[in-house]
């Protein structure tokens, strides 16, 4: 390994090492509001083809206890296959848990409304840096399983990996920061 990419290497745990230590736990009778972008490409079982999809999630959550939100999101996204493009809608359930502050495992389940029936259901793991007392930006590694429940000729049944960003705003939380 080259010894720029090494000292890079070392910056990065460090500030993310100084941020886990100096994090506080997010407090019963929080909310949390916010959204993520995301990006994925999907390859299909029974397809030639890729789907491309960008998508919006708006979300917000109570923390029910210390470290435990559940709540709802809502998910826009825009898929396009191949010469083929659509717009699709879902909403459902979450449940976020800070196992290791400030680091969450994020577990949802949504249902597709409109013209597709569809479910998917995932799991995130992710990392909440705080800007200020209010405010986190958190980077995301998440896995989806997609299952349509339309009767189609394609198998569209689907696994993701994926990477994404969020903002989320917390209110009725003090985080410590000056």
């Amino acid at each position: 390994m080259k010894p720029l990419t090494k000292i890079t290497l070392a910056f990065i745990a460090f500030i993310c090492f100084t941020q886990m230590l100096s994090a506080q736990t997010v407090g019963k009778g929080a909310w949390m509001i916010g959204g993520t972008a995301g990006f994925s490409s999907q390859k299909y079982k029974d397809a030639d083809e890729s789907l491309t999809r960008l998508n919006i999630s708006p979300d917000v959550g109570y923390f029910f206890g210390d470290d435990f939100a559940i709540g709802l999101d809502a998910d826009y996204s825009h898929a396009e296959f191949g010469s083929n493009s659509s717009s699709l809608f879902s909403v459902g359930p979450f449940i976020r848990h800070y196992f290791f502050d400030p680091i969450f495992l994020e577990v949802d389940a949504n249902f597709g409304l409109g013209d597709l029936e569809f479910t998917e259901y995932g799991f995130t793991i992710g990392y909440s840096w705080f800007v200020n007392n209010s405010v986190s930006i958190e980077p995301k590694l998440y896995y989806r399983v997609h299952n349509v429940t339309d009767e189609n000729t394609i198998d569209f049944d689907s696994n993701t990996f994926g990477l994404a960003f969020s903002i989320q705003v917390f209110l009725n939380h003090d985080h410590g920061m000056e």
